[in-house]
């Protein structure tokens, strides 16, 4: 597999690319490429589009807020193209894209490494099963840092986009389900979701999630929101309050038709901070 990786082009992302994102590509069986090293005829413009269209997925570093890479990041989410977003800070996350899971390294190579090498694994086997699974199943998120001098909670939005690709009505949807490594209060619209444990071995809780569409359409979609929470800290366990915490983690997505099971594991990191007023 191929990885077009958009970043700045200078020279103190040298050792995030060549060492943070190249070598960890390479362990994976993955070719995680620059534009600089590519040799071509084209106009740049038009060779950044043919790479992003004919790639696997992209690797997109959002540091230093580089309008470039914002531009071709645009045009690869707009194509549809998976994509694994990195960035040194934070706050080189915009507002538009603070929904979308990041990995969020530092001057940390080494934890770099570690978090790209399971977010290639993860995009490695979604491709895989994309050719097999007719429903696409996208996550997206934000949250919000609820902090007192007694706890912590993280407060999280989740809007599960589930779409149709195939050319034929959908099998019929029986039910969906997201299971978890840890125990969240999900609801929706307002309501408790029910949970028990999973029958899975990496997972400890199962949520069966409502629905209103049991068939979708070809190239049709429905969409699940969610919201959870879960206290992070408590001050009478010892634990410290933070003004920052970053969860991270995956859900496991199942859908469950007449017809099989499908699934997709999607992983999350979000960052969350309290902001004083």
């Amino acid at each position: 597999m191929k990885a077009f990786v958009l970043m700045p082009f200078s020279e103190e992302f040298d050792d995030v690319f060549h060492i943070g994102i190249k070598e960890t590509a390479e362990k994976e069986d993955v070719v995680a490429y620059r534009l600089d090293e590519e040799l071509f005829d084209d106009g740049m413009l038009d060779k950044i589009y043919s790479e992003i269209e004919s790639t696997d997925f992209i690797i997109a570093d959002l540091s230093n807020r580089n309008s470039n890479v914002f531009y071709e990041l645009g045009y690869a989410h707009a194509i549809g193209k998976l994509c694994i977003l990195i960035t040194q800070y934070a706050e080189n996350i915009p507002f538009d894209l603070k929904h979308r899971r990041h990995i969020v390294y530092g001057s940390k190579l080494t934890y770099l490494q570690e978090q790209l090498r399971s977010n290639i694994q993860w995009a490695k086997n979604e491709i895989e099963a994309q050719k097999h699974n007719p429903f696409q199943i996208e996550l997206k998120f934000d949250g919000n840092l609820e902090a007192t001098d007694e706890y912590a909670q993280a407060n999280i939005d989740f809007l599960i986009d589930i779409e149709n690709k195939s050319n034929r009505v959908s099998p019929e949807i029986q039910g969906i389900y997201i299971h978890s490594a840890k125990q969240w209060v999900i609801k929706q619209n307002g309501k408790k979701v029910p949970s028990r444990k999973s029958d899975l071995k990496l997972y400890s809780f199962k949520y069966s999630l409502s629905f209103e569409t049991p068939k979708i359409p070809r190239k049709g979609f429905t969409q699940i929101e969610l919201n959870a929470t879960r206290v992070l800290a408590y001050a009478f366990n010892g634990d410290e309050i933070k003004d920052s915490y970053t969860v991270q983690g995956s859900l496991f997505i199942e859908v469950v038709t007449n017809k099989g099971s499908y699934s997709s594991k999607l992983p999350i990191s979000i960052y969350m901070d309290t902001l004083p007023f």
